[in-house]
């Protein structure tokens, strides 16, 4: 997350995915949350938050994708 958007992505390595985006992005990032699922789940969710999707992997910070994030954090 950063500047009310969300990156819904797929990565080995997260955190160190984190350090990459975080090096090319003007704003603070945040990881909110991780999911198992890979590919498969990355184009579930991208169609499920069509509508908010704002560029490539990015988009708009939702109530929705806000629930999402809570629901993934719970079942860590």
């Amino acid at each position: 997350e950063g500047a009310g958007l969300i990156k819904i992505g797929v990565a080995e390595d997260p955190e160190g995915r984190m350090r990459h985006l975080q090096m090319v992005s003007p704003v603070p990032l945040r990881l909110l949350a991780t999911c198992e699922g890979g590919y498969e789940r990355e184009r579930e969710l991208h169609a499920r938050f069509a509508q908010d999707r704002r560029q490539g992997e990015w988009f708009r910070y939702t109530e929705e994708i806000d629930q999402l994030i809570r629901e993934l954090r719970s079942e860590r």
